[in-house]
């Protein structure tokens, strides 16, 4: 299940929207489904909130998969995306620990040194005797820093067919060896054999209780929200707003504001996108305005709003449209 977007930046950090992307990702799931997801998926987040293991744990999930933080956007093994993959030995930590909120709940940890794409590009290869070599030469990377025999890797990236070769090279892999074997798994799989071989060792998880960004808040924008919720009655019009501002840069940037929110609920916010102007070391204003027609279901939403600006992408924190009875 993919809680994302999330950031530890505070600016930009947002427990209720959190909660509401596993509110809504996990009645997708168990209700509409009739699937039991226990990972958290957390791939292209540049930032972790350090409540998140807490948040999990406490809708019923019990591990969780990251990308970026806490070494580099990139991970340990790469510097830009597309460089020749080399050893994880930046990992100051092992690939699989207890991540602990500062509660004291957690939840199993894989953190993906390669990246979450890291296996896909052996798609790429002529033939399935060559994706295996790729693979065999990322494995012998990745089980230097995993922390039992188990070595995850991810098969796929962004809108991805299924690899061309996955199934051919486990097939002919676990005909030709004996260990290690190649399995094709989805993540409850792997947290399970990673439990097995601790339980087996008598051992637990590292605990690891740490800052899981991915380093310093970088110059960039920010966007908050002075009312986190706004009333307003079908019928009416409310307004929303926003405060849009920049760190560490010195000049002015153009570029546009969205209001997100839910499928379906688009049209109660108009217009749903406008021209940003953030002046040079000050602060933009932003409005949206809500304008529920009147067979609006009474209820509580939820929106943002997003900055884009010269390159910079900015999310705000959750709001939440209430709308009362007329």
């Amino acid at each position: 299940m993919s809680a994302a977007p999330t950031t530890s930046r505070p600016p930009t950090s947002s427990r209720p929207g959190t909660l509401s992307g596993a509110f809504h990702g996990l009645a997708l799931h168990r209700g509409t489904l009739g699937a039991d997801p226990r990972t958290a998926w957390q791939l292209d987040v540049f930032g972790h909130d350090p409540s998140f293991p807490a948040l999990m744990a406490g809708r019923g999930l019990d591990s969780a998969v990251l990308a970026r933080g806490p070494h580099h956007h990139w991970g340990p093994m790469a510097d830009r995306w597309g460089d020749p993959l080399r050893a994880p030995a930046a990992m100051q930590l092992p690939a699989e620990y207890e991540w602990i909120a500062p509660g004291g709940d957690g939840l199993l940890l894989h953190h993906l040194p390669a990246h979450y794409s890291a296996g896909w590009p052996s798609d790429r290869a002529p033939d399935a005797e060559a994706a295996a070599e790729q693979l065999l030469a990322l494995y012998e990377l990745l089980r230097t820093c995993a922390a039992t025999r188990n070595v995850l890797i991810p098969m796929g990236t962004d809108f991805s067919w299924p690899h061309r070769w996955g199934l051919d090279v486990q097939h002919a892999w676990n005909r030709r060896y004996c260990w290690p074997r190649m399995e094709h798994s989805g993540p409850r799989a792997h947290f399970d054999a990673v439990r097995a071989e601790f339980a087996a060792r008598g051992e637990r998880p590292l605990p690891v209780t740490r800052e899981m960004g991915p380093g310093p808040v970088p110059a960039g924008l920010w966007v908050r929200a002075p009312e986190p919720a706004v009333t307003v009655a079908p019928g009416e019009r409310g307004r929303v707003r926003a405060l849009i501002g920049a760190n560490g840069v010195r000049t002015a940037l153009r570029g546009r504001t969205h209001a997100v929110s839910p499928y379906g609920t688009w049209g109660l916010i108009g217009p749903a996108a406008r021209p940003l102007h953030v002046p040079a070391d000050g602060v933009a204003e932003v409005e949206f305005e809500l304008r529920p027609p009147l067979d609006t279901p009474p209820g509580e939403y939820w929106m943002l709003v997003k900055a884009v600006c010269q390159g910079r992408i900015a999310y705000g924190p959750a709001i939440a449209p209430a709308f009362r009875p007329a």
